[in-house]
């Protein structure tokens, strides 16, 4: 019988060995992902600013043309929204 006590070990202490190993091939791959997300980031904001620089000042005649037609539609989807809920305090009103 060729039966070694500490043969069974073995395969134990190759799968920590090959943990060891996924956990530094996890680390340059996160080392990876970090530059990658980095530049990412550095190209968002280089876009930015390029856009910021295009971008002019509005006139204030402009401004407040747009401000009327944003307050107009809020107001009337308020006001949609208050007579739809008025219809249904109506329609379940029991007259209590």
């Amino acid at each position: 019988m060729n039966y070694l006590p500490w043969s069974p070990v073995i395969p134990f202490f190759r799968q920590i060995m090959s943990f060891a190993h996924n956990i530094d091939m996890f680390k340059y791959s996160n080392l990876a992902i970090k530059c990658e997300f980095l530049s990412f980031v550095q190209q968002k904001v280089l876009e930015i600013v390029q856009t910021l620089k295009l971008a002019k000042k509005t006139s204030r005649d402009d401004y407040m043309t747009h401000l009327r037609l944003v307050l107009l539609g809020i107001g009337i989807v308020g006001g949609i929204a208050f007579v739809i809920k008025l219809i249904a305090e109506f329609l379940t009103f029991n007259g209590e």
